[in-house]
């Protein structure tokens, strides 16, 4: 089996596609904000995933970088909005 490289693009399908476009135009629907969330944190960020590749130390700093977005992306939305403000005010401080 041959492995695609870690930078490739993303396999999408044309659902997961349609939703993307919808949410950066700005009317995605309820489904589509939701299949659009998903793809970027699972398949685009791996989220999910280990990023450790056996084959190349690059690689896998590659796929942890990715990941640690898709961490951050998560930790604002399960972070309740009253900590993110504290913490955003203490760092302006």
């Amino acid at each position: 089996m041959t492995k695609t490289p870690a930078w490739d693009a993303f396999p999408a399908t044309k659902a997961e596609i349609m939703a993307l476009k919808a949410l950066a135009a700005g009317n995605a629907n309820v489904h589509q904000q939701k299949r659009a969330l998903s793809f970027i944190l699972h398949t685009a960020c791996r989220l999910n995933s280990v990023s450790f590749d056996p084959t190349s130390e690059r690689i896998s700093a590659f796929n942890d970088g990715r990941r640690w977005v898709g961490m951050q992306v998560q930790h604002l939305i399960n972070t309740p909005i009253d900590k993110l403000s504290a913490q955003s005010t203490k760092k302006e401080q």
